[in-house]
């Protein structure tokens, strides 16, 4: 730090980046995590990122939420339906 200037502290969480699923929250919880636990309480359901972006709270951040969603799809844990409507993978009725 150079004379005249001031010190600034920065929040470990204000670090990370936008799409970074993976930063806690105040709470104690990733992205993920909170995205997991909204989408277990009705697993029928079909959510787009829009919409789940406001549910956790984070409604200027649809494109991060998106991307999150999209990892979870790819990990096996959600289902993408057209229309980019994703859905938690317990929820999938299978056909017989």
């Amino acid at each position: 730090m150079r004379d005249g200037e001031a010190e600034v502290r920065i929040h470990p969480l204000e670090v990370a980046e936008d799409n970074d699923s993976t930063a806690v929250s105040a709470q104690g919880q990733t992205r993920k995590d909170r995205l997991r636990e909204i989408m277990r309480q009705d697993p029928m359901r079909l959510w787009q990122a829009g919409s789940m972006a406001e549910a956790l709270g984070e409604p200027a951040k649809t494109e991060s939420v998106r991307v999150t969603m999209d990892e979870l799809m790819r990990a096996g844990e959600l289902v993408k339906h057209p229309g980019s409507n994703y859905q938690h993978a317990t929820g999938v009725r299978s056909t017989p």
